[in-house]
């Protein structure tokens, strides 16, 4: 937070007096408190002067208020009460009830009218509350508190830094258009007079109970800001005239987005309050909400790894390996390896060259009643690693941390562990299993009788892999220090947790998470390689093999929607590749969804702006655990303001073409150019986006039109982005010879280059339909040109044709370096793929499978599916996807989309072997 000396004045409206009793305390513990340690703080207020409440919807009834008690509890509050009766003799309330909003959240008629009377009310004194503010302030404040006094709130507020910094006015001086009343014939006499202001309105709001538009009840901002969130009578009587059973919370999002004030969004949750000290029902379970993240704080929590082993062996260095870089990891071993006899020894060389050591062991006089925490007790000994896991924890456990118990039979790659714990660390039970059960639910399990004498409401769980916080952890050592000693594991963990009300997540109940658990039983063996978290696996071949499976470069893409109304997975590829092929790392975009994801997985630092209150509010909260992304409130027909960077690329993707206009997006595309001179246009096809590109041509810029389904253009000015220019006029057009099979524009040949550029790494290339070789030259030498990358050519050339092809490929390749050889097999492809599956070194060998030979739909169908076996783990396979090969792709990945994850789908398909 900045501090410094910020002026706030906190201004409150409505019946004042209602339950200020009740909800005092904590307005000055949570918002004036914590203001005043900014600054000094004022309190204004307008208050209707009623002293009996009767409101059936919030259960008042005959409810005794007393208007004294503001100036008693708030002394130094500036303000006054009107009179309530007055005002409702001015309103035709007739008018407004023949078309009541209100009737669609509330039981019968009487109860909508009383409702709609009190919206009436509240909205008026907001106004009268800001006009007796403005009346009685002597100087500008800084910030500018409006809230209701029948809250209660749960947690000190925080301001985030882009407040506090425009609080004092420190944005760009970029000048503003002024506030639009298009549209609105009737506007608020004291609103209007005060456009103009020096700084543009800034407004924060809180981000739950958003009921379909934005939370109504308290807001945080500057004068201008909250000056124009408090005049809205005028357009909310428009909208009675016309509700459609709309809520105020979606008339206010409406308000300001016609205003155009930029809004962003507080953790800040508090509940409301009725006259009687009853919390309001549907703000019950904040209070627990509140607790729960208090009490859990899972951004502060350390994740730590106890890998359970009789001795340490290949299985744990594999374990050890995917678990390290999520935490702490130690492992605890039943007994001492060969190659010692204390604390820090491993097991002998395996054969495998692998040398493990052991973090944990503790001697058995030192777990004297420990025991017990086996279920088959005669085929385990008393003592074993979960017993010395125990003990360590007894000695070590820390309270910021949750714990993970991993037996050394399971497995799973890095890819799937992250995400496993990442979503667990966000729930973030006190227990996290499999198969989470009561008794009543499974009846049948054998190890019922464990719990017999101690839980009268047995719970059990599947454990070869559990999660358990801290406290959960405390509870099952004082079990211990009280009974002597443990009982099974599995039913002991989970039958604790609900004896104490502690909160637990069943993993294969849980969408995020059960997708990660491809096999977990009891048994039998695991004996296949697959993505995911496996058990039991026993062999240490496919265990290492489980756990070595490449992590994926697009970990967040299986979040992404990828419809109509986003970026395309092709989109979504492109992105990552182009952040990382060019080493951009921060990036402005407009328009916060699916690109935001892909910039993420290129590593990117990313700032997203968006109209669309409603988008903004999804988008803050489907962003909010992740680091490097803010997402920041920019009304549409302005541009940015404050950067938080200086971004290397901006990508424009909103807001959308408007009729009557002549280009599409083309002030946020003149702002990226201004900033950083070069910006990526999404859904490039579309009339008012050419436009745009026609423009920046005629400017001199250059753009790339690049042929993903939706289309994307790249524009770049050449003198601030050499780098992107080098890379276009380097390109590998050998395909301009007639015979060529299929030959590449410049523009296909960056996309396509950007999409599989890779020198670092050597490359194995299968191509099924070579022709001249021209493609195969240029794959190899400007996509996959490591010195060592090798590429293998399938081609039939019959007839004269045929041999002039042929002759032309011999030709190209007489002209390559040796170091990097085409290999040709002549011959069908179903002929020659079915030899290499059936001969030595080519099964899963090929890093990239290319489909380019012109045939008909099944031949495609069965080249698709041979070449599915000779592609490597973490490969890619390409092919066509015009005319009739779109039904060839659609078919190939119904059958195969489950085992890869699809990077192209437009002209081209390209899938990548996950499994």
């Amino acid at each position: 937070m900045t501090r410094g000396n910020l002026e706030t004045a906190v201004i409150l409206h409505g019946l004042v007096h209602r339950s200020l009793r009740h909800t005092v305390e904590s307005l000055r513990k949570c918002v004036l408190a914590p203001l005043e340690r900014l600054g000094p703080v004022e309190v204004f207020f307008h208050s209707w002067d009623i002293a009996e409440i009767n409101n059936p919807r919030a259960g008042e009834s005959a409810e005794i208020v007393d208007t004294t008690e503001v100036a008693r509890l708030l002394s130094d509050a500036q303000g006054h009460f009107e009179s309530q009766l007055d005002f409702d003799a001015s309103m035709d309330w007739e008018r407004w009830f023949r078309n009541n909003p209100m009737r669609h959240c509330c039981g019968n008629e009487e109860e909508a009218r009383v409702s709609l009377m009190n919206f009436c009310r509240a909205l008026e004194s907001q106004e009268r509350a800001w006009r007796f503010f403005e009346e009685r302030k002597s100087k500008t404040y800084d910030l500018v508190v409006a809230t209701r006094a029948d809250m209660r709130f749960l947690e000190d507020i925080r301001l985030p830094e882009r407040l506090t910094l425009a609080a004092r006015g420190l944005s760009s001086k970029r000048p503003q258009p002024p506030l639009d009343f298009a549209g609105c014939p009737e506007v608020s006499p004291y609103l209007g007079e005060r456009e103009g202001r020096d700084r543009p309105p800034c407004l924060w709001l809180s981000k739950f109970h958003s009921w379909g538009g934005v939370n109504d009840r308290f807001a945080i901002g500057n004068e201008e800001g909250i000056r124009i969130w408090s005049n809205r009578v005028v357009f909310a009587k428009q909208w009675l005239e016309r509700a459609k059973g709309e809520s105020s919370e979606w008339l206010l999002m409406k308000w300001l987005e016609r205003k155009q004030v930029r809004v962003g969004f507080l953790d800040f949750t508090f509940q409301r309050v009725r006259a009687n000290g009853q919390v309001a029902e549907r703000d019950q379970e904040l209070k627990a909400y509140v607790k729960k993240e208090e009490e859990n704080l899972f951004p502060l929590l350390k994740e730590r790894f106890l890998i359970l082993a009789r001795e340490a062996s290949a299985q744990v260095q594999n374990l050890w390996k995917v678990f390290e870089p999520l935490g702490q990891v130690e492992v605890v071993v039943d007994r001492i390896g060969d190659l010692g006899e204390s604390v820090g020894t491993g097991c002998p060389d395996d054969g495998l060259g692998q040398v493990v050591p052991a973090t944990v062991w503790i001697p058995d006089e030192e777990a004297d009643g420990y025991s017990g925490l086996m279920g088959r007790t005669a085929d385990f000994p008393v003592v074993t690693a979960w017993t010395r896991a125990l003990v360590h924890l007894g000695a070590t456990l820390q309270d910021d941390e949750a714990v993970w118990f991993v037996e050394d039979d399971v497995a799973g790659d890095a890819d799937s562990l992250i995400g496993l714990v990442e979503w667990t660390r966000r729930r973030n039970p006190d227990i996290a299993a499999l198969d989470i059960r009561t008794r009543e639910s499974d009846d049948e399990w054998f190890f019922w009788s464990r719990a017999e004498g101690f839980f009268t409401e047995p719970v059990r769980a599947f454990q070869p892999m559990c999660r358990l916080s801290s406290r959960l952890i405390r509870e099952v050592l004082r079990f211990r220090e009280e009974q002597g000693g443990f009982i099974f594991h599995e039913v002991l963990f989970a039958s604790l947790a609900k004896r104490h009300g502690m909160s637990m997540l069943d993993w294969i109940q849980d969408v995020n998470c059960a997708r990660y658990f491809p096999t977990f039983r009891y048994r039998p063996e695991v004996l296949e390689i697959e993505r995911g978290v496996s058990h039991p696996v026993k062999n240490e071949i496919i265990h290492k093999a489980i756990c070595d499976l490449p992590i994926g470069e697009f970990r967040r893409m299986q979040r992404a929607k990828l419809d109509g109304w986003s970026i395309l997975a092709d989109d979504y590829f492109f992105l990552v590749r182009f952040c990382r092929m060019f080493h951009i790392k921060n990036i402005a975009e407009f328009g916060p969804g699916d690109s935001t994801l892909a910039f993420l997985d290129a590593g990117c630092r990313v700032v997203s702006y968006e109209h669309d209150i409603a988008w903004l509010r999804h988008s803050v909260e489907q962003f909010e655990n992740e680091e490097n992304v803010e997402v920041v409130h920019c009304p549409e027909g302005l541009l940015p303001e404050l950067l938080p960077f200086i971004p290397d690329l901006v990508f424009v993707d909103g807001p959308p073409y408007r009729q009557g206009q002549d280009f599409s997006r083309l002030g946020p595309c003149e702002w990226a150019l201004d900033v950083c001179g070069c910006f990526l246009l999404h859904d490039a096809k579309r009339d008012g986006e050419l436009a745009t590109l026609e423009q920046m041509e005629r400017r001199g810029l250059h753009v790339i039109r690049l042929p993903t389904c939706k289309g994307m253009a790249l524009v770049f000015d050449p003198k601030r982005k050499p780098a992107i220019l080098k890379a276009l006029l380097n390109e590998c057009l050998d395909s301009k010879n007639k015979n060529s099979g299929c030959r590449w524009t410049p523009d296909d040949w960056f996309t396509w280059m950007v999409w599989f550029y890779d020198e670092k790494r050597p490359a194995r290339i299968l191509q099924c339909g070579a022709a001249d070789g021209s493609r195969a030259n240029e794959l190899l030498r400007g996509v996959f040109s490591h010195p060592l990358s090798e590429l293998h050519a399938i081609e039939c050339y019959d007839g004269e044709e045929g041999q002039e092809m042929l002759a032309a490929f011999e030709e190209a390749a007489r002209n390559r370096d040796p170091a990097n050889p085409i290999h040709l097999y002549e011959g069908t492809t179903r002929e020659i793929l079915a030899w290499m599956i059936a001969e030595q070194g080519y099964w899963e060998s090929f890093n990239f499978i290319h489909l380019n030979r012109p045939m008909d739909a099944s031949e495609m169908l069965a080249d698709a599916c041979q070449s599915w076996s000779l592609l490597k783990l973490g490969g890619t396979l390409s092919m066509p996807c015009r005319g009739q090969y779109g039904d060839v792709a659609d078919a190939f990945l119904r059958i195969y989309g489950d085992r890869g994850t699809t990077l192209i789908r437009s002209d081209w398909v390209a899938i990548q072997k996950l499994r």
